[in-house]
């Protein structure tokens, strides 16, 4: 009959359909990259996966059945791919979702199926291949049951739904407060929040909560839907519901008469028919709470071989079981030690036959889940109640490589020393000798790049190592591991066979293998073409079996006369049974979405049209131009020489520069200056005062005071290049707040730019001795908002914010996990609040804070690597909440601010964004040619609803001007806005900027907008 795949609802197995036992297609599930239809027993009636995805490492992850008002067929994805297919396991077709950033699953819409990216969702129309931004943003989560109800939520919590196809949509979110997520069933929705489960009923309005507050702590992100029952034992599906008895009768093997097999797992003891895969009978109470059992074949019935799982009890147990009845005690071993075993009944001990109270040391305890330590005694089996001990003795250079029991009651102990791998046996040596009752054997010869590993411990179950087996003729057969150290997981294994003279012989594996695993006699290989083959003479012949259902990462687990038991499916059986499945194994020419439709229509092998490892191309962004000319040449750039011997510490900002942090040193015969006092004027600021901050040396005040006479002394000083500042003169404020004991303030610190209502520009440095605003007064030093927090890669660390006044920021922090404000001012200070939803769930997209022209604060929501969508809420500064999401103007739009229709733009949002300038701008090469532009970069901007007006530019570049030297770093800094001291603009659409390098500063004109045609 050949082999069978069973699989089930557990853990790491993604729902796509479940329709009941007495469908068709009872399920249709995806687990380690395999796409899996299921019968209503559990049984795998179809099956497919990519062989390149898997190689390339992007294994399908997940999949939806698109709904029939969208088209029908199905979507999957990796983590950074999107492809359709007409069947669940025919052939795949890849779509361009465009925006950038990996895939977090997707939903049913009103329009189209939604994939939600970490940059934002993307719309995938019926008949489309590439995806386009949702009309709306800033939204986190949208689920439609049909063309008309639907339910969706945006970054800040806020739930709304519709019962019109999204003409009208009512605002759920002053009855619910913040949701967390759209729950989903093929025929409800419902929103989770804090008091539970809210049914969202068919006219768009609210049920009441279930009040299940599970919901609000269950993962999310997973886009699965909701199946009634099914994860509920059924008479009809004894297998779907839980696979673990099944898995834990396959793989110790342990056969009865009647047809049946018992497994043990966490829930207790099952009876497994063989022929069904299904659990005849569970029993509870035959083993005692903590005890960890294994089941084996052996004569007179089977035996569980069983040890503590706790920290406190020690020990190890056989009990037997004659006909499948509740198992009696037939030995105990106090001895430190473990079982080993093979597939034909010899069993025995490694540790001796001792059974005595004794105290188990804490050492002893810590190697449960350690090496395995192989003792030179054994206790083997004779019979039923019948054991013998055996023990060797080593020599000074010789090792144990473990035991091979037999079942008359003898053993074969496998030794090594530290030149029994070279030599071969000098003529005449002895083959091996007997000792202690046990037969010696010395193995000779070396395998390069395989070793005699044991297997790993675990302290909750019974080690039974099954790698040797005794031969009639006196060898043994044997395994080796091609890891050195105990490691389940991506190891390979060679069958050899031990000869009595200590000589290995190995046995040829299939080719190509990319997956496997062995147990005793039995063992599974996949090549990395998918094809299957097994043995069951511990690897000295290998056969095939079809084609593998699940791909190499399900290689982990045991086998057993009865079968394997892998991740995620069990394969009852032996042979090259059901079903044949679809392996994809490369792209055909031509594959898009017409020609996956019509293979699968047809019946074709998924090899036709599957998404290989080369990808769709991804058509262009529409990026907004920047070009730039030089108006004079490069001139020198003026640079402070460094003080010798200075303690510094630098800060990153997110416009590419980084604030340098020193130790003042004043020169010889002259008294460190209080904090109060100016600096000379060759040290100060330079006489006209760069944007957007005061010229005043005085450089604030020491941690909450003034700064009155007598004041502490200024041990560090701050070096400060402001954003936008065209001249780039560096200030140097004073940073003695940001110094703690010991020097190392720097370790852990990050900068925020702040904008103020004026437009001025500040910076906020965080570290862990405390703050520092640097703003249009100069330097403020703040206490910390929470010590010991490292703002590296948060949303603190990235999301620029709000100068609200002397010594008082707004930012985007973080609480609980989730985005937060937080007002940072002397003391004393506010608790943050929640403003929107999970951090991790919100990484890829970014959020500024903002303020509008009539003075209200703000927060924008950014969608898409080129910000193709922007939307703005304004923000409750002292409830923490945002209000609805209002739909901006996109990226593309950009236009200088010194064009007339930006100064006629009302109602527009001024921030500074963070960007990525590769990303967001395309460089007119023309001009510069020697200069690329680099991945960190902050813009200004006034963002109103029809266009994007740019204010100010400040990007890291790289100037490859220099003939034969590698490039070096540079800024490329503009504006289109004056700014104190700095003149006027060039011109409508025009603006004044300077590149500027390490050693030199060139001015330049720059110009923004629509894209230039290619010259």
């Amino acid at each position: 009959m050949g082999a069978r795949y069973f699989q089930a609802f557990s853990e790491g197995v993604f729902r796509a359909t479940h329709d009941g036992p007495a469908a068709a297609v009872a399920a249709r599930v995806v687990t380690e990259g395999a796409r899996l239809e299921l019968g209503g027993d559990g049984r795998v009636a179809a099956a497919a996966w990519e062989a390149d995805l898997w190689a390339s490492g992007e294994p399908v992850v997940g999949s939806l059945a698109i709904a029939p008002h969208l088209g029908g067929g199905f979507l999957h994805w990796t983590r950074r791919r999107a492809f359709r297919s007409r069947g669940f396991t025919g052939p795949l077709a890849e779509v361009a979702l465009g925006g950038g950033g990996a895939v977090r699953g997707a939903r049913n819409g009103l329009r189209g199926v939604v994939v939600f990216t970490e940059q934002g969702p993307r719309e995938l129309l019926p008949g489309e291949d590439r995806g386009r931004a949702l009309d709306t943003p800033a939204i986190h989560d949208l689920a439609a049951l049909d063309a008309a109800r639907a339910a969706r939520l945006d970054v800040f919590g806020r739930a709304a739904t519709t019962a019109d196809g999204g003409r009208t949509w009512i605002d759920v979110g002053q009855r619910l407060g913040l949701a967390v997520r759209v729950s989903v069933a093929p025929d409800a929705l419902s929103l989770d929040t804090p008091l539970g489960r809210v049914p969202v009923l068919p006219d768009g309005s609210l049920g009441r909560p279930d009040g299940d507050l599970r919901a609000m702590w269950q993962p999310s992100g997973s886009f699965q839907l909701l199946f009634a029952g099914a994860q509920a034992a059924s008479r009809d599906a004894p297998v779907l519901d839980d696979l673990a008895p099944l898995a834990a009768a396959v793989s110790a093997g342990a056969l009865l008469p009647d047809g049946t097999a018992l497994g043990v797992f966490e829930g207790g003891v099952a009876r497994i028919d063989v022929s069904t895969g299904a659990v005849r009978e569970r029993f509870s109470g035959w083993l005692p709470d903590g005890l960890g059992c294994a089941p084996v074949p052996a004569r007179g019935g089977p035996l569980f071989l069983c040890v503590w799982d706790d920290y406190d009890n020690y020990g190890s147990y056989v009990l037997r079981s004659e006909r499948g009845e509740a198992p009696r005690m037939e030995r105990a071993f106090s001895d430190e030690g473990f079982f080993v075993a093979d597939d034909g009944g010899a069993l025995g001990y490694v540790g001796g036959c001792a059974a005595s109270p004794r105290v188990a040391s804490d050492e002893e305890r810590e190697r449960r889940y350690g090496e395995v330590v192989i003792h030179p005694r054994i206790c083997v089996r004779r019979g039923p109640d019948d054991w013998v001990e055996h023990a060797v003795e080593l020599g000074e250079s010789q090792t144990l490589v473990g035991w091979a029991p037999r079942r008359d009651g003898s053993a074969i102990a496998l030794l090594r020393g530290e030149r029994d791998a070279r030599l071969p046996a000098p003529a005449g040596a002895p083959r091996g000798r007997d000792e202690g009752g046990a037969r010696v054997v010395q193995l000779r010869g070396h395998l390069a790049g395989w070793y005699w590993t044991p297997p790993p411990r675990d302290g909750a179950r019974a080690l039974v190592d099954r790698r040797f087996r005794a031969r009639e003729d006196g060898g043994v057969d044997g395994w080796l591991s091609s890891v050195e150290w105990p490691d389940p997981v991506g190891q390979a294994s060679l069958g050899v066979t031990i000869a009595d003279d200590g000589t290995v012989s190995p046995h040829v594996l299939p080719p190509d293998p990319a997956g496997m695993v062995v147990t005793g006699d039995h063992g599974v290989l996949v090549t990395a073409g998918a094809e299957l083959y097994e043995t069951l003479d511990h690897g000295r012949t290998w056969r095939a079996a079809g084609r593998s259902p699940v791909p190499p990462p399900s290689f982990q687990g045991g086998c057993s006369a009865l079968g394997c038991a892998l991740s995620g499916v069990v394969r009852l059986g032996w042979g090259a049974g059901e079903p044949s499945p679809a392996i994809a194994a490369a792209r055909g020419p031509g594959c898009g979405a017409a020609e996956a439709s019509r293979a699968g229509a047809a019946g074709a092998d998924a090899a036709a049209c599957v998404g290989g490892v080369g990808r769709i191309d991804e058509p262009p962004a529409a990026l907004p131009s920047l070009s730039c000319a030089p108006i004079e040449l490069p001139a020198l750039r003026p640079r402070a020489a460094p003080e010798a011997g200075s303690e510094r510490w630098t800060v990153p900002t997110s416009y590419g520069e980084t604030l340098d942090v020193v130790a003042d040193a004043p020169p010889p015969g002259r008294a460190a200056q209080p904090a109060e006092e100016a600096p000379p004027a060759e040290d100060a600021a330079p006489e006209e005062a760069p944007p957007n901050v005061a010229a005043s040396g005085k450089g604030g005040a020491a941690p909450g005071k003034g700064g009155p006479k007598g004041a502490a002394v200024r041990t560090h000083s701050v070096l400060y290049l402001p954003p936008f500042d065209l001249r780039g003169e560096a200030l140097r404020l004073n940073a003695t707040g940001l110094a703690p004991s010991g020097g190392h303030g720097g370790k852990r610190s990050a900068s925020m730019p702040l904008l103020a209502a004026s437009g001025e520009v500040g910076l906020l440095v965080l570290a862990e001795a405390g703050e520092l605003l640097l703003g249009p007064q100069g330097a403020r030093a703040l206490p910390a908002f929470e010590p010991r927090r490292g703002y590296e890669g948060t949303a603190p660390g990235r999301a620029p914010g709000l100068l609200l006044g002397p010594g008082r920021a707004l930012v985007l922090g973080e609480l609980r996990r989730r985005v937060a404000v937080e007002e940072h001012t002397p003391e004393p200070r506010r608790p943050a609040r929640l403003v929107a939803l999970d951090r991790e769930e919100l990484r890829g997209r970014p959020m500024t804070l903002a303020w509008r022209d009539d003075g209200e604060a703000g927060v924008l929501v950014l969608d898409g690597s080129a910000l193709e969508i922007a939307g703005a809420a304004v923000l409750d500064r002292m409830g923490g909440t945002a209000g609805e999401v209002v739909a901006l103007a996109p990226w593309a739009t950009l236009t200088a601010a010194s064009d007339a229709r930006c100064r006629a733009q009302r109602g527009a949002w001024r921030a500074l964004v963070a960007l990525d300038p590769e990303r967001a701008l395309r460089l007119d090469r023309r001009a510069l040619p020697a200069i690329a532009l680099g991945n960190q970069g902050l813009a200004q901007v006034r963002w109103g609803r029809e266009r994007v007006c740019l204010e100010a530019l400040h990007l890291a570049a790289s100037d490859s001007r220099r003939r034969g030297e590698r490039a070096e770093g540079a800024a490329l800094i503009a504006r289109w806005i004056a700014a104190r001291g700095q003149g006027s603009g060039a011109g409508a659409g025009a603006g004044q900027g300077v590149l500027r390098a390490q050693a030199t500063t060139q001015r330049l004109v720059c110009s923004v907008g629509a894209r230039p045609e290619d010259g």
